[in-house]
């Protein structure tokens, strides 16, 4: 048995939405993958995620374990927003009160909306 993966990846998961491996930022400059020119700072997909990336959940379980940042496959019906602080969540939904009503999902980090 593998290790558990964090909420956040069960709940993509229980969403219908497929997450991809993104490079880990180091806190002084660039990535642990890509070295101290990475420009893209933990964004940047490990994997071929569009089309071809269909990741079992030992796959997940593995890059898991190696302390990767995460993404998300949303598809074309879907717009995710992903939010460091509860605070910026937050002062989201006051700026923009008609987000109040998307049929959504919150979960620590993450706000989803499924498009009509």
């Amino acid at each position: 048995m593998g290790r558990k993966l964090p909420q956040e990846i069960e709940f993509c998961l229980h969403l219908g939405l497929t997450p991809h491996p993104l490079c880990t930022p180091k806190p002084d400059a660039g990535c642990l993958q890509h070295g101290a020119s990475c420009p893209h700072l933990g964004k940047k997909p490990l994997v071929r995620w569009r089309k071809y990336w269909h990741p079992t959940t030992r796959q997940l379980e593995q890059w898991d374990g190696q302390g990767v940042n995460w993404g998300i496959s949303c598809g074309v019906r879907v717009a995710a927003l992903d939010f460091d602080k509860e605070e910026d969540f937050q002062s989201f939904l006051q700026a923009h009160a008609q987000a109040s009503s998307w049929h959504g999902a919150k979960n620590p980090g993450m706000y989803e909306k499924r498009l009509p």
